[in-house]
């Protein structure tokens, strides 16, 4: 598969493929999750696999057995456990599902504690509970994607460039280490190349100063190097690519 080099080349990936995604729903009211399957089921982009749960107990021990969910959505209010009080139990199992948290009524305490939750979205559920519940679900799981796939890149390009560097470390040590001989040969070089030589000795010089100056110019690349693109040698021999 080609790189992905821009949010555009993600959301298309995104776009292109044929979802299913599993979702737990976890609500005692049994007619929201009839309801959600209805909204679920035509949608054309997705196939949506809806598991219900009516407590956040059962929630932690359908987690403990199975993890392979998409999402997971979650009702304020719940018998025994609450809410807020599942989803910091399930965080604190160390689950980093997407949580997309519902209620009844807009209470910014509430929707500040879920927050501090790490919930994916806070929503009215008598919004969320309609044909738009699809659309929901399908931005919560791109917007999650989308955002691991940034930050894969970013710690790709935090590693190439500490791989740059380290290439950079040991080239300044070789250059140091070369310096002194390649001056050494240029000067030789040019000293006997203006003296009476026999031509076969002649070209050969000039052989040798060519070579020299090629190793200079290879050195100050790998000094002045800001990628780390490889090319085949031979076998399985790959060689740092300078062409560029």
């Amino acid at each position: 598969m080609e790189a992905l080099n821009s949010v555009t080349d993600i959301r298309n990936l995104f776009a292109m493929e044929k979802r299913e995604l599993n979702i737990m729903m976890v609500e005692d009211d049994p007619d929201i999750p009839k309801l959600a399957r209805l909204y679920l089921k035509p949608y054309k982009d997705a196939e949506f696999n809806l598991v219900w749960v009516e407590t956040g107990e059962d929630a932690l021990r359908f987690l403990q057995d199975s993890q392979n969910l998409d999402v997971i959505l979650v009702d304020y209010q719940l018998p025994g456990m609450n809410g807020l009080e599942t989803t910091r139990a399930i965080r604190e199992k160390g689950v980093r599902i997407p949580i997309v948290f519902l209620t009844n009524a807009i209470d910014f305490k509430i929707a500040i504690e879920a927050m501090k939750l790490d919930v994916e979205d806070y929503l009215l559920k008598e919004e969320a509970i309609t044909s738009i519940l699809p659309s929901i679900i399908l931005n919560v799981v791109e917007r999650v994607r989308l955002r691991e796939k940034l930050a894969e890149a970013e710690m790709n390009k935090v590693a190439q460039r500490e791989r740059i560097d380290g290439i950079k470390s040991l080239i300044v040590t070789i250059s140091h280490e070369l310096n002194n001989p390649l001056a050494a040969l240029k000067l030789a070089i040019n000293v006997l190349q203006r003296k009476q030589i026999p031509p076969d000795i002649m070209s050969y010089l000039a052989i040798m100063k060519e070579n020299t100056e090629r190793i200079e110019g290879v050195v100050a690349k790998l000094r002045d190097l800001k990628g780390d693109k490889v090319t085949a040698y031979i076998g399985n021999i790959k060689m740092i690519d300078l062409s560029e």
